[in-house]
């Protein structure tokens, strides 16, 4: 008798508080968009979970919008979170435009614990005090002096490659993964983890488990709540890891300081003449030269930001260079003039410099059409500090935009036949004449949020794919219709990408 009057209590007092919010004005401006039928309290939770979408809300997103959207516009809610989807230039121009609605969706809290108030995710003062000192790190000049790692780590790859071609079919993503995650650690930390020799390592292991814990905890709104999350299975599971992760780079830190420190006054003779040698920096000695010039970057700042660098810098490169050789494979014509130019260039090269980069054109426009059907960030998303007027619909503030990168690519409109892979689109004689529209190709975001590290990204992926156009002729096994998309938070084919290498 007591637990049934409280049920009907209980349901009493739901249906009051959803009759108030939805004569809010919050949820009036929000459900004028087009969308799927709202349920009561719980929204479109049910959209996301059957059984065509269920564990795979990219996908959702992406049915939702082809089906519901109008105009590049789609709205949907999440329990009582209103969400917009933007496919439209216009739009997207405006929210990434903004200056002041600079704040990342709810769902990046998830990543707190981890890159703390890394540039990833600070907002506010923080983000613009961050980005103006990590800025000057990403000039070309100064990242030519990766080249090097780039190389070595290519090196590596290419000999694992080799010893896995003899054995036929496999996904070539986990071995391009290691290759990029070894690079980023010896950009950012300047200390070689050497993971693709030794895959095993806590580090490695524990990057890779608290990416998988992200994705579990996204499909999983019962752990959305940080007190449920931390009582779960996974939440113990990411406490291992994070202490893993967090005192290996504090160890790094410490040890790099040092040399910093030794390194930041030294002086060397040259013919009887005092001068400064020049040192090669990571990127954690930009942010001890800015802690010395104005005290304002603590350790765990600085930890947040090399965190951050080791987050956002393999994976997306990974799944790049992986999606390209996949579309390599299964259009041999431009995989051979990648190779022509490859030759031309490099010629008995087998070391790729700086002025090898500028010059490979053609592989340029190969990794931008790869990003335009697999972009690394299928969506990204905002949410409002406040109310912002996007492409003539009044949003309010707290409203949770996102833009579908991935459909936004496909837009027959701006991209004719857009499923065609096509580098000509930005072969750069062609480039002038395609009418590509601000906004409508943003596969490193756009505006004062766009991703810092672009051209080292560029750069990367330039001398690895270079590295293994040059040696293998790479074959596809799978259609576009067998892959299986995930985008948690990084586009990846949930069934891997198969390949098989041909020695040239």
């Amino acid at each position: 008798m007591i637990i049934s009057a409280f049920v009907a209590i209980f349901v009493s007092l739901t249906f009051i508080w959803w009759i108030k919010f939805t004569t809010s004005k919050y949820y009036r401006l929000i459900d004028q968009l087009p969308g799927p039928r709202v349920f009561p309290v719980i929204g479109n939770v049910l959209n996301f979970c059957n059984k065509e979408r269920r564990n795979n809300p990219f996908w959702a997103l992406v049915t939702l919008s082809k089906d519901y959207a109008v105009d590049g516009f789609l709205r949907f809610w999440m329990l009582n979170e209103g969400y917009v989807v933007l496919t439209k230039p216009e739009a997207v121009e405006d929210l990434l435009c903004s200056t002041k609605n600079i704040s990342k969706a709810t769902g990046y809290n998830f990543l707190h614990e981890w890159l703390g108030s890394g540039l990833l995710i600070s907002t506010g003062a923080t983000w613009h005090k961050r980005r103006k000192i990590l800025t000057p790190s990403f000039h070309f000049r100064i990242l030519e002096d990766f080249i090097h790692i780039f190389n070595d780590n290519s090196a590596i790859l290419l000999d694992k490659l080799e010893k896995i071609s003899s054995c036929g079919i496999f996904d070539v993503t986990p071995l391009i993964t290691l290759c990029t995650l070894d690079i980023i650690c010896e950009s950012a930390m300047g200390k070689a983890v050497n993971a693709q020799i030794k895959s095993d390592s806590k580090y490695v292991k524990s990057v890779h488990e608290l990416g998988r814990i992200i994705i579990e905890r996204t499909v999983r709104p019962w752990l959305f709540p940080d007190i449920l999350f931390h009582l779960s299975s996974y939440g113990k599971q990411q406490r291992l890891c994070l202490k893993a992760v967090h005192s290996f780079t504090e160890q790094v830190i410490t040890e790099r300081r040092l040399v910093f420190n030794q390194r930041k006054n030294f002086e060397i003779s040259v013919n009887g003449t005092e001068v400064r040698q020049k040192q090669r920096l990571a990127f954690l000695d930009t942010l001890f030269e800015a802690s010395l010039d104005n005290e304002t970057l603590s350790n765990k700042d600085i930890r947040d930001e090399v965190d951050t660098f080791m987050f956002e810098g393999h994976d997306t490169t990974s799944a790049s260079i992986s999606w390209t050789l996949y579309l390599l494979g299964r259009y041999p014509t431009e995989q051979e003039k990648a190779y022509n130019e490859l030759q031309t260039v490099l010629g008995e090269e087998i070391i790729i410099t700086a002025s090898h980069i500028l010059q490979l054109k053609y592989l340029d426009a190969i990794i931008k059409e790869s990003l335009r059907l697999y972009p690394s960030a299928a969506l990204l998303a905002r949410k409002l500090d406040e109310p912002a007027d996007i492409d003539g619909h009044e949003l309010p503030g707290h409203t949770n935009v996102i833009v579908l990168t991935y459909l936004l690519h496909r837009n027959p409109q701006l991209f004719p036949e857009p499923e065609k892979f096509n580098p000509s689109r930005f072969f750069q004689h062609n480039e002038a004449r395609t009418g590509i529209k601000n906004f409508s190709y943003i596969p490193f975001s756009a505006g004062p949020r766009n991703c810092i590290g672009q051209k080292f990204a560029q750069m990367e992926e330039k001398c690895v794919l270079a590295s293994i156009i040059k040696k293998f002729r790479i074959v596809s096994h799978q259609s576009p219709e067998e892959m299986i998309l995930t985008a948690l938070p990084i586009l990846h084919s949930a069934n891997g990408i198969l390949i098989s290498l041909e020695k040239r």
